[in-house]
C-alpha cells in the first residue's frame, strides 16, 4: 500500500481513508479514463483499475481498439474512501475538492476528452450537480467542461457491470468509442434548433406547416411526434416539480395537469407549447386528425393523460419506446439512454426543473429522430422485424388491449372479497407455525425510554398489543456519543459510556419476509444460503430455501408464506384496491417480456402460483 504524498495534507480524509494510487499513463496523452475512487484491491496495489473492475475496463478498451498503455487512467479520488461512500462520510465534499491538485496531474492542455465512468466521476468533472444525474442519462452524451477545458463522456462504472449488468456492455463500448472520436479536431455537438412559447400568429403558421407534412405530403407524410409534461397535485391545491422521473411511471387517474406539449414534426427542430388556452385549438387540430400519424416515447402515459383532458389522438399511434424494445428488447427503454445511439446532442434529461420548455421540445425532436432510426434499423433486419412490431405492438394495442383496458374486467367482488378472507386465514395459520420455530433470540425488539401509552400501526398490524410490552433495567448507551462525528469516531475519541436504565420493550414476531432475518435464522442455524448469481451475495430466493427445505421444515413453511401472501397482494388486495364503481378491473397490458409475450400490471393478473398439491391457490376472480 503506497503511502500518501504531501499534497494530501489538511485533507478532511487524510487519515481516515485508505490507500493512494497515483494516476497511470502518459499525461500528454489526448484521451483520460476517470473511475470515481479506489476500491479494496486498488488501494492495496496502489495503482488505479486493478482489480475485477479493472479487467472489465482492460476487455472494453480492447474491443474498442485502445491500448490501455497509451492513455491516461486515474480516479477523481486518489484514495478508498470510509466506508466506500463518495459524498457519505463528513467532510466528503472537502476531501473531493482536495483532489482537484491530483486531478490536474491528468486532466493537462493535451487532454481533449476523458472517459467518466460513474455518476460520481461525472459530477465531478462536469460540474453538474450529482442528485440530477443518472447515469442512463448521460452515457455516450459529450459534455463540455469549462473548468478543464475538454469533452466529458460519461459511462457505466465497471464494477456495476459485474453486478449482473453485463447487457450493458455494447452500451459501453459505444461511450468508449464515442470518447475517443471526441479526441479528434472538429469534434462537436450538434446545437439543436427549438421553439419555446411562440406567439399565435407564429403557432398557427406552424400547425399549418405540421398539417402540411403530416397530412398532405404526397410522396412521405411526415410522423408527429409529441410529448406531454405534467404536475401532479397536492390535497392543498398546490403543485408539486414537473414530471420529470422514468418514462414508465404511471400518474393515478385525475391526478395531473397538463402544463405544456410539445411537437416534432421535421427533424431540424422541435416545438414547446404551454397548454392553455390560446394553444388548445392548435393542438387539437394536430392530434384530432386521423390522418396523422403520431409517434410517442412512451404513450402509454401521454395518450390516457390527454384523453382525460378531452383531446383524443385519433390517427394511428406508434410507440418508439416499444420499437426499440423490438429492435433490442436487453436494454434499458428510456429515452435518455436510447438517444445517443443516434444522436450526438448532449444530455438533457437534468434540465426539467431548470428548463422545462426545452427539455419538453428536446424530447419531442428526439422522439422524432430516434422513431426515424429506429424503424431504419428494423428494416433493416429485414422486413418481417418491422411487421412483427406492427402486428404484435401498433395493431395489438389498437385493436384488442387498449379497447380491453378501457372495458375492463368485470370482477365478482363478494367472491374475492371471500378468497382474501380465507388467504388471511392460511397465512396467520402459517405464521404461527413459522413463530413457533424461530428461537426468540433472532426475534426483533421495540423499545421505549418510557412507558408506551399506545402502540404504532406497524406494531398493531403484526398482532401486538400494549399487554405484550414487558419492563427491564438494562445498560444502554449515554446519548452523549450520538452527538460525535463520524470522524471523531473512527479516531477512537470516544469511549462506550453506558448507564443503567429502565426500559420498557415488546418482542415482535419473526418477519419471514425479511431477507436479513431469514439470513440471521440460517446463521443460527449453520444453513448455507444460496449465492446470488448476478452480485454472488447471500440469496434467500425460491431455488435456496427448495434446497434447505428438504432439511428444515422451517424453509418451506417460508415459501408457503410467500405463495400465499404474493397471491393475496396481487389477486385480492391489488384488485379490490383498483376496481371502479362498476367493479370492473382495468388493468395495464404491456410489452416488457424479451420473448414478445405481453405483460401485465395493476395487477399483474398473469403471474399465477400454485401449491405443493399442483391446485392453484389464488381461484381467480371471476368475470
Amino acid at each position: 500500500m503506497l503511502l500518501k504524498p504531501d499534497s494530501c495534507s489538511g485533507c478532511a480524509h487524510a487519515t481516515i481513508s485508505r490507500g493512494y494510487a497515483p494516476g497511470i499513463g502518459p499525461p500528454s496523452s489526448p484521451l483520460s479514463i476517470f473511475g470515481e475512487a479506489l476500491g479494496a484491491s486498488e488501494a492495496g496495489i496502489g495503482e488505479p483499475f486493478v482489480g475485477q473492475a479493472g479487467a472489465a475496463l482492460n476487455r472494453l478498451l480492447a474491443r474498442a481498439g485502445v491500448d490501455r498503455r497509451t492513455i491516461r487512467v486515474d480516479n477523481c479520488r486518489r484514495c478508498q474512501p470510509p466506508r466506500n461512500s463518495f459524498w457519505g462520510n463528513p467532510g466528503s465534499y472537502e476531501a473531493n475538492e482536495h483532489c482537484e491538485v491530483h486531478r490536474r496531474e491528468s486532466l493537462t492542455e493535451a487532454t481533449r476528452a476523458v472517459l467518466a465512468l460513474g455518476g460520481n466521476a461525472i459530477a465531478v468533472l462536469t460540474g453538474i450537480p450529482k442528485e440530477t444525474i443518472k447515469v442512463e442519462n448521460f452515457h455516450g452524451a459529450p459534455v463540455w467542461s469549462q473548468r478543464y477545458g475538454c469533452w466529458v463522456i460519461g459511462s457505466f462504472h465497471p464494477a456495476f457491470l459485474g453486478r449482473g449488468n453485463w447487457n450493458l456492455c455494447d452500451s459501453c463500448l459505444r461511450d468508449v468509442k464515442e470518447a475517443v472520436e471526441a479526441t479528434y479536431p472538429g469534434y462537436c455537438r450538434e446545437e439543436l434548433t427549438l421553439v419555446c412559447d411562440p406567439g399565435p400568429v407564429e403557432w398557427a403558421r406552424l400547425v399549418t406547416d405540421a398539417k402540411q407534412a403530416c397530412v398532405n405530403e404526397v410522396d412521405q407524410p411526415s410522423w408527429l411526434a409529441a410529448d406531454i409534461e405534467t404536475v401532479k397535485k397536492r390535497t392543498n391545491s398546490e403543485f408539486e416539480d414537473p414530471y420529470i422521473g422514468d418514462e414508465a411511471e404511471r400518474i393515478v387517474e385525475g391526478d395531473e395537469r397538463i402544463v405544456r406539449i410539445s411537437f416534432c414534426w421535421d427533424t431540424g427542430f422541435g416545438v414547446s407549447v404551454p397548454w392553455t388556452t390560446a394553444y388548445i385549438e392548435g393542438i387539437r387540430a394536430l392530434l384530432e386528425d386521423s390522418q396523422v400519424t403520431t409517434v410517442w416515447w412512451n404513450e402509454r402515459f401521454d395518450i390516457p393523460i390527454l384523453a382525460r383532458h378531452g383531446v383524443k389522438v385519433l390517427g394511428t399511434v406508434l410507440d418508439a419506446m416499444w420499437m426499440f424494445h423490438v429492435l433490442q428488447s436487453d436494454l434499458p427503454r428510456g429515452l435518455g439512454f436510447v438517444a445517443p445511439r443516434y444522436m450526438r446532442i448532449g444530455p438533457w434529461k437534468h434540465t426539467a426543473q431548470a428548463d422545462l420548455p426545452h427539455y419538453a421540445a428536446t424530447d419531442a425532436l428526439a422522439t422524432l429522430r430516434l422513431g426515424y432510426a429506429i424503424a431504419q434499423d428494423l428494416l433493416t433486419e429485414g422486413e418481417a422485424r418491422w411487421q412483427a412490431f406492427w402486428r404484435h405492438v401498433v395493431d395489438l394495442d389498437a385493436r384488442v388491449i387498449h379497447p380491453m383496458e378501457r372495458i375492463g374486467l368485470l370482477v365478482d367482488k363478494p367472491a374475492v372479497e371471500k378468497l382474501r378472507s380465507e388467504l388471511d386465514q392460511k397465512q396467520k395459520a402459517v405464521r404461527e407455525r413459522i413463530q413457533g420455530m424461530v428461537a426468540g433470540k433472532l426475534k426483533r425488539e421495540k423499545t421505549w425510554q418510557r412507558e408506551p401509552k399506545k402502540l404504532s400501526a406497524d406494531l398493531l398490524k403484526e398482532g401486538l398489543t400494549l399487554e405484550d410490552v414487558r419492563s427491564e433495567e438494562r445498560e444502554i448507551p449515554v446519548s452523549k456519543r450520538k452527538k460525535l462525528t463520524a470522524i471523531q469516531q473512527q479516531q477512537g475519541e470516544f469511549k462506550e459510556l453506558t448507564e443503567r436504565r429502565k426500559v420498557w420493550f415488546i418482542q415482535r414476531p419473526f418477519n419471514p419476509g425479511s431477507r436479513d432475518q431469514l439470513l440471521a435464522y440460517m446463521a443460527d442455524a449453520g444453513h448455507q444460503p444460496g449465492r446470488n448469481k448476478d452480485t454472488g451475495g447471500p440469496s434467500v430466493g425460491k431455488d435456496a430455501l427448495e434446497k434447505l427445505a428438504r432439511a428444515d421444515p422451517f424453509y418451506a413453511s417460508v415459501l408457503y408464506d410467500r405463495r400465499v401472501g404474493k397471491v393475496k397482494g396481487t389477486y385480492c388486495d391489488g384488485t379490490l384496491k383498483r376496481i371502479d364503481p362498476q367493479d370492473r378491473l382495468h388493468g395495464e397490458t404491456l410489452h416488457v417480456p424479451t420473448t414478445g409475450r405481453t405483460s401485465m400490471r395493476n395487477p399483474n393478473l398473469q403471474n399465477v402460483d400454485a401449491d405443493k398439491a399442483g391446485q392453484a391457490e389464488e381461484d381467480n376472480p371471476a368475470a
